[in-house]
């Protein structure tokens, strides 16, 4: 049997990999980014933003649920917070780009891969700053 190892001041031991805090991390940022959508569209219909910005705005608020679901899982985790928040990120558009498919079939798998590589980076240093939090 493998025991745990310490990591000196802390009172718990170190795990290698929480795949529970990584799931709910990505379902924590799908949630955030189906609220800001809700939001975005509220605004949109409410005032005088015009659709031109939809685009800048919906890609930013999928970045901050990026961001805040890798913190979340890195949280749960407690240690190695940027791997834990990466794959939050890389989590979150595989779901999103599978939905995405459904209701939009021929995304480019270039522009797939540019928003993994994207997502990764954000949810890393949401994870850096979760488990540091």
């Amino acid at each position: 049997m493998k025991t745990a190892r310490w990591r000196g001041r802390d009172s718990h031991p170190e795990r290698s990999f929480a795949l529970s805090g990584v799931v709910s991390g990505t379902v924590l940022a799908i949630g955030l980014t189906l609220i800001f959508a809700v939001i975005l569209s509220l605004v949109l219909t409410f005032s005088s933003v015009t659709e031109k910005h939809l685009p800048l705005m919906a890609n930013a608020g999928g970045l901050i649920s990026v961001a805040i679901g890798g913190a979340y899982a890195a949280r749960l985790s407690e240690s190695k917070g940027w791997l834990h928040g990466g794959i939050t990120g890389v989590m979150f558009i595989i779901v999103t780009l599978i939905v995405g498919s459904v209701l939009f079939p021929g995304i480019p798998l270039a522009l797939a891969v540019r928003r993994a590589a994207v997502a990764f980076a954000v949810g890393a240093i949401g994870g850096v700053v979760g488990v540091n939090i």
